[in-house]
């Protein structure tokens, strides 16, 4: 995997020893004399490693380090220290996450082996948070908001335990994806995976969907039949929407939550089984249990639970989602659209979403069968007027068609602009900002933050 690397220093020789080192290997390295420049670099790029000096014309390494903690925790910074520096220094820029010191003038070996071992450390977790976030989106389970992390960490405490939990949410808050992706992540995954819709079933149906029943055990039971919990044994069974549960048969799944045992029905064997429980509600348990609806002593087993947001209050994870369900789309229509306009994220974003991510797929889905029809090279991103066609066919209680706002078409001309002054120049960058009398950098800025890349126009 390839590095970028940011040197915060007024000293030539040092940036030349970085680079003769690193871009040989293809790397990139940035570099800068200013903590001014050094902060906007911070926030317009994503770096594996950093080397900060102490002293600056205007502010002090420690400051910067502190700057680039808090926008980029991860990142490896080496403090390079002169012989006036003192402890105190170090002392402060250790606290505030310093990965070395390195006195000057400094040793090309130590820099290289310093960088190296930065560099190691910085592109693993990189591989680590990748591979994390590919297995949970590929389960729907996106987005940075604080109720999506507070999700993320709970996958994490529970995934291996045994214990039963509950999830708990809206319906299309998704979760069923969330169950399976405890399922599918966990040390169960290659064990069976089953659920029964408490819901949809007669409490007799629902007894022997769970338990299985033995030949005769009821009208209709014309052989054995084996029930859920133990078609899942070494692997989870997921009781969706569990408030529906009859009284009655929550007295028999707290016997199996305590005894991991059960009996079929009609019959007097017992069978255990190591079947992993995940229970859904949309309505609070507590609040039935109140009402006496549900056994107090099964809500105290279903100990663990946690609350999937509504979409509609996780607005900032909206346009992770929608490119997630774009991608699939494009992948199970075989259309191929090139990502989103901003005028499309800004409508999402503004949606209430009644029926949560089943509303936002059922959008994306019709938008792109438009979009592909007039733009079958799908060399365009998808525009807002398709996304607002397809809003139309799906009534006033899901989506609402606001003008389009002052600022949101500004970003769309902007786009436009960087898009055409590209197409025209086959990608080449330098040629494309000059066009439009900008600095290479600047226009650089304006592509990432739309999301633009110049492969797509070299042609």
């Amino acid at each position: 995997m390839k590095a970028r690397i940011l040197v915060v220093d007024d000293n030539p020789s040092l940036l030349r020893e970085v680079r003769s080192i690193f871009e040989e290997q293809g790397h990139m390295i940035d570099d800068c004399t200013s903590v001014f420049d050094a902060k906007r670099l911070i926030d317009e790029n994503r770096y594996d490693a950093a080397v900060f000096d102490i002293h600056f014309p205007d502010g002090n390494g420690v400051d910067l380090l502190k700057y680039s903690k808090q926008h980029q925790p991860a990142l490896p910074v080496i403090m390079l220290t002169g012989e006036s520096y003192d402890v105190m220094t170090a002392v402060e820029a250790t606290k505030a996450g310093a990965y070395n010191f390195l006195s000057k003038p400094v040793s090309s070996v130590d820099l290289e082996m310093n960088l190296r071992h930065a560099l190691e450390r910085s592109l693993l977790l990189r591989e680590n948070e990748n591979l994390e976030r590919v297995s949970l989106q590929s389960f729907g389970i996106v987005g940075g908001s604080p109720s999506m992390q507070r999700i993320k960490r709970f996958i994490k405490v529970v995934l291996n335990l045994d214990s039963p939990i509950v999830l708990y949410g809206e319906t299309g808050t998704g979760k069923s994806s969330l169950a399976r992706a405890i399922h599918m992540l966990s040390n169960r995954s290659e064990g069976p995976f089953y659920v029964i819709d408490c819901s949809a079933l007669t409490p007799t149906l629902i007894e022997s969907e769970l338990f299985g029943a033995v030949k005769g055990a009821y009208t209709g039971a014309h052989r054995d039949t084996m029930g859920k919990v133990e078609m899942a044994n070494g692997g989870t069974l997921l009781l969706d929407e569990i408030n529906s549960l009859p009284m009655e048969l929550q007295s028999r799944l707290l016997t199996f939550l305590e005894e991991r045992s059960f009996t079929p029905v009609g019959s007097t064997e017992r069978r255990d089984v190591d079947t992993r429980i995940i229970a859904a509600s949309n309505v609070d348990l507590q609040e039935l249990q109140r009402a006496g609806r549900f056994r107090e002593d099964l809500l105290a087993r279903l100990r663990y639970s946690i609350s999937l947001p509504p979409l509609r209050e996780r607005p900032d994870d909206i346009p992770l989602l929608a490119q997630q369900l774009l991608e699939r789309e494009c992948l199970r229509q075989k259309r191929p659209v090139a990502g989103i306009d901003p005028e499309v994220i800004a409508f999402l974003r503004a949606q209430k979403y009644p029926r949560n991510i089943r509303d936002l797929q059922a959008l994306i889905e019709l938008s792109v069968a438009l979009f592909a029809e007039a733009a079958p090279e799908g060399e365009l991103p998808l525009q807002l007027e398709y996304i607002t066609e397809a809003a139309s066919y799906m009534g006033d209680e899901v989506v609402s068609i606001p003008q389009t706002s002052y600022h949101a078409a500004m970003a769309a001309s902007e786009r436009r602009l960087i898009e055409e002054a590209l197409r025209a120049h086959k990608g080449r960058v330098s040629l494309a900002a000059a066009s439009l009398g900008l600095a290479r950098d600047n226009f650089g800025h304006k592509m990432r933050k739309h999301g633009i890349q110049a492969e797509h126009y070299k042609r």
